[in-house]
């Protein structure tokens, strides 16, 4: 009987949840917005800024989104693409071109992406006046109320986080594009607390693995959707290997990365030894800079290293 009970409740919330969805894709279809202007010389230098060669998809996602912008319907687009494929800068642009009217929100799964999206933004926008804070749980109480107020206040112009965008202390001053990264890491009432945020919103969603709902919605147009198919030129591919665990390998592959110029993370699935086990490593590499990560320490101590490590 309990099993029934709860079988039927459960059917109940996705049934609100789906009336939800298909009300506000709805409403949504019968919204227009005032489209979106950035002068022209400010864009070109902006385009020229990027340090890559565009791939042909990234260019032809890049002109889809523009046509978004610039029209008077709001924008739920669909962006797909692997790892490395040049999403994020086609992410840049939309917020480039919004930010000088509105505010954008950039939201990340966990607080590690949050970060590295934060560090990549500020230093692809370092030559530009848009002012962007990051915001998520490792920040100290102090630091998050202080956002808060430029929030509200409209004193930033890109704000990136986690969920943590979603609480009800953060109240924007005028939201207009909401960008979702791995959109397939966020529940479905996440994504329906963004939709309720403002019917005139933006959605560019990106995703490498984009779930079965998103691709329903894209396929049946419910969604526009955006392929990103081409590797740039001079990106390599992920070799995976699997091998017995040894201090012989692991110098081999440690050794071979630094001495390329790169970084290494190691992986370790025992908190309660990790300190034990990063001495060890410290041990085999008495020259490299090694430190460690977990759940259980101090908010500040985990941005530090964290920063520490994307700063290099």
């Amino acid at each position: 009987g309990s099993w029934s009970k709860r079988v039927l409740k459960v059917k109940k919330e996705i049934n609100t949840v789906v009336d939800s969805i298909l009300l506000t894709i709805s409403e949504k279809s019968k919204v227009f917005r005032a489209p979106y202007f950035v002068d022209k010389k400010y864009l070109d230098l902006f385009l020229f800024d990027f340090s890559f060669v565009e791939t042909e998809d990234q260019k032809n996602s890049w002109g889809d989104i523009y046509k978004d912008l610039m029209s008077d319907k709001p924008m739920n687009r669909l962006l797909c693409g692997d790892v490395g494929f040049g999403k994020t800068e086609v992410a840049m642009r939309s917020s480039f071109v919004v930010s000088f009217t509105k505010q954008v929100a950039i939201m990340a799964p966990t607080t590690i992406l949050s970060l590295q999206l934060f560090y990549s933004f500020k230093k692809r926008f370092k030559n530009f006046p848009q002012k962007i804070v990051l915001l998520n749980r490792l920040q100290p109480s102090k630091k998050r109320e202080l956002i808060y107020k430029k929030i509200s206040a409209g004193s930033v112009d890109i704000i990136i986080g986690t969920h943590a965008l979603l609480s009800n202390r953060v109240s924007f001053r005028s939201l207009g594009l909401v960008i979702i990264d791995e959109e397939h890491r966020f529940g479905v009432k996440q994504k329906e607390k963004i939709n309720t945020l403002s019917l005139d919103l933006d959605l560019l969603s990106m995703s490498a693995t984009p779930i079965p709902r998103s691709l329903q919605q894209s396929f049946s147009g419910l969604k526009s959707l955006s392929l990103m198919k081409t590797a740039p030129s001079t990106r390599k591919p992920i070799i995976t290997k699997i091998l017995y665990s040894s201090n012989a390998i692991i110098s081999k592959f440690v050794l071979l990365e630094v001495d390329r110029g790169g970084q290494v993370y190691i992986v370790y699935n025992n908190v309660d030894n990790i300190e034990t086990y990063t001495n060890k490593i410290r041990d085999l590499f008495p020259g490299l800079r090694i430190s460690f990560i977990h759940g259980k320490l101090s908010p500040s101590k985990i941005e530090g290293t964290l920063s520490n490590f994307i700063n290099r």
